[in-house]
């Protein structure tokens, strides 16, 4: 008895996290429309290595269609402050 009543909590806490983690895809969505034609685990590898772009490369050619890898110039190279395709 006790154990489904602790499932059954278990579940509804990992809906509303899987809601979550939703809305906040689409915000990110909804900022570079881009995102649409990734997956969400594509989307969350993305954002979770924004600060080495050279691991997004893989997922450039999902983005933008002909364009299978950018070259990347890295920061304080040419005078730039970011990284700079």
């Amino acid at each position: 008895e006790g154990a489904l009543e602790d499932f059954t909590e278990m579940d509804e806490k990992l809906d509303r996290i899987q809601k979550s983690l939703d809305q906040y895809l689409e915000t990110k969505r909804m900022v570079f429309p881009r995102f649409y034609f990734v997956s969400d685990d594509d989307l969350l590898e993305i954002l979770g290595q924004s600060k080495d772009p050279s691991q997004v490369q893989k997922h450039i050619k999902k983005c933008f269609e002909g364009i299978k890898t950018l070259e990347l110039i890295a920061p304080l190279t040419q005078l730039n402050k970011t990284y700079e395709a």
